[in-house]
């Protein structure tokens, strides 16, 4: 048996945005209102409309309009969202953490995450320029922050016995590998990296670092 999912269209579109901004508490002025319905003319896929409003309801009635732009794609709008967790929680964590997510296969475990980034030098340099920590470990909540701010846009499922979280939709997937992946010097790195914690090189052993 098949679920036929009905095409949303431009008006229904609006509607679920505007029920959803009313779950948040949130509403949007006239001329924001006129931008959201601009976008659903060009796309009103159903991850479209779930995107923008994720973005939509950050903004302010104060917002200029240069700060209220929306990307008429989905793969430009899920970019967006990238640049925007970047400036949030810093492009090298963000880029190693999501990096690291999206060169998997099947996903990856929260726990495993947080290890292979305590095992990153460079993640370690950045997250810990201004001090030197009593343990050379990445703090839990750095990843916490993250996957929260898009957790609409995660899966999580059984892989031999083991929970692990993945993105949940293809487009996720294809976007995120070229904005984090599409450097090959960055893509072997990151698939080292994980090789080497997954093989267990530095299991019980130190691993070489010295902070600059």
């Amino acid at each position: 048996n098949f679920i036929e999912v009905p095409v949303l269209g431009e008006d229904l579109s609006y509607e679920i945005l505007v029920s959803w901004l009313r779950g948040r508490e949130r509403t949007l002025t006239a001329s924001q209102i006129d931008v959201v319905k601009k976008a659903f003319h060009f796309c009103c896929l159903p991850l479209y409309v779930k995107l923008v409003f994720e973005e939509v309801s950050l903004w302010k009635s104060y917002t200029p309009p240069s700060g209220t732009a929306l990307a008429l794609t989905v793969k430009e709008v899920i970019r967006n969202l990238f640049v925007r967790l970047d400036k949030k929680h810093g492009q090298c964590l963000v880029s190693h953490a999501l990096g690291y997510l999206s060169a998997t296969l099947n996903g990856i475990g929260e726990n495993e995450l947080e290890d292979v980034l305590s095992l990153d030098d460079e993640v370690l340099t950045d997250v810990f320029q201004y001090h030197v920590p009593p343990i050379r470990r990445i703090p839990p909540i750095l990843w916490v922050r993250i996957s929260n701010d898009i957790s609409s846009f995660l899966a999580t499922r059984e892989v031999d016995a083991q929970r692990v979280v993945f993105w949940y939709h293809r487009q996720f997937i294809e976007a995120a590998s070229a904005y984090f992946l599409s450097d090959p010097r960055v893509s072997q790195k990151l698939n080292s990296m994980l090789a080497d914690y997954w093989l267990n090189k530095w299991h019980n052993k130190r691993k070489p670092f010295a902070y600059s």
